[in-house]
């Protein structure tokens, strides 16, 4: 369950949004908790989730948890060797951007044995994106153009992105 607070015309809106097996739900507390909206899994999510045992709730948890940073949902859906992440606004319930690259399909093979990681600017101008390996791609929220990217060599496995100092720098946490 994430809690999310959204500020409208100087009045706060504390809203509950909860992900499960099913989808995503949105709770406007200042309405007895009435349901905002739901919203279903992409197909790429909703694959994942069948194909996970169903005994293994953590399993569920990890997935959907990855896909979680602050108020948005990542997504990264391939078709016909093209890579695609949309990243949604859970606040506002809708889809923020997306960003489109040509990939090997080999790429699809990794997804599955590592999680992705991203980070958006707290100005909400920048999403970055690695999948715990040794590149990181920084990308324009605005229209999901990549602006640039970067591999660490001396890196083995990124764990953690994080914008700091006013969105100027970007800490990269990784293993070697």
């Amino acid at each position: 369950m994430k809690f999310l607070v959204q500020k409208i015309e100087e009045c706060f809106t504390l809203r509950f949004v909860i992900l499960n097996f099913s989808g995503i739900y949105s709770f406007k507390c200042k309405d007895n908790f009435s349901l905002y909206k739901k919203f279903g899994y992409p197909q790429c999510i909703d694959r994942e989730l069948e194909a996970l045992d169903s005994s293994e709730i953590s399993d569920c948890i990890n997935l959907i948890s990855s896909c979680i940073y602050t108020k948005y949902f990542l997504v990264e859906n391939y078709k016909e060797n093209v890579q695609l992440l949309e990243v949604y606004n859970l606040g506002k319930m809708k889809l923020d951007t997306i960003t489109i690259r040509v990939k090997n399909s080999q790429d699809k093979l990794i997804r599955k044995y590592n999680r992705n990681n991203f980070s958006i600017s707290k100005n909400k101008q920048l999403f970055c994106f690695t999948r715990e390996l040794q590149s990181v791609k920084l990308y324009f929220m605005e229209n999901g153009l990549e602006a640039t990217s970067k591999k660490f060599d001396s890196i083995e496995k990124i764990h953690l992105l994080e914008f700091i100092e006013e969105d100027k720098k970007l800490v990269v946490v990784g293993s070697i």
